[in-house]
């Protein structure tokens, strides 16, 4: 039996097994296995490793730019999200909802956790905290000129909000609902300094 999750298993089928906790691959190992796997640039290895997350599947589809098109559309609609939100534009947030609902739920469940990422690096980054950011280029520059407007005030908030979408859309409710309330509470949170 294998868990990401064991909190949420039963208690009968706890006290049938024993707990082997697999920890997840340091950044050091995963570094040299992106340069093992072709990444030349010492700086890309590093951020690789650190964005794969122990996760060595992942960082193979990182070297192999597998995600890159759905990474960047994630990003894209993460950028459009905040931006819309600072400026109060309520009307084109709906329609922000309608585009996010016309992904399939696992495309809506990745983006999620895309935007969580990158929320908490841009709070990172706003508590001077850049040098463990796990961000580079395009990413990097947007965190960099959105942290001011993401603080203690609303980061607990956001991140709530993100979590609740996620509930809601893996039990299956109606997206467009779901990112239509989503955006407009984003929106509530995001305030010109």
């Amino acid at each position: 039996l294998v868990s990401e999750r064991p909190d949420r298993l039963l208690p009968t089928i706890l006290s049938r097994t024993q707990e082997v906790s697999v920890p997840r691959i340091t950044p050091e190992v995963l570094e040299a296995e992106a340069r093992r796997r072709g990444v030349s640039d010492p700086q890309q290895a590093h951020n690789m490793a650190r964005l794969a997350g122990g996760d060595v599947l992942e960082l193979g589809h990182l070297v192999a730019g597998e995600n890159d098109a759905l990474r960047k559309e994630y990003f894209d609609l993460f950028c459009s999200l905040m931006r819309l939100s600072y400026n109060d534009k309520h009307l084109e947030l709906v329609s922000w909802a309608e585009e996010v609902a016309h992904l399939s739920r696992e495309q809506q469940r990745a983006f999620l956790r895309h935007a969580a990422r990158l929320l908490r690096e841009s709070y990172m980054l706003h508590a001077g905290l850049a040098d463990i950011s796990y961000l580079w280029g395009a990413e990097a520059d947007f965190c960099g000129k959105f942290a001011p407007f993401i603080g203690n005030e609303n980061v607990e908030f956001l991140l709530d909000e993100i979590e609740r979408a996620m509930r809601q859309i893996t039990q299956n409710g109606n997206p467009t609902i779901v990112f239509t309330h989503f955006a407009l509470s984003v929106s509530k949170q995001i305030r010109r300094k």
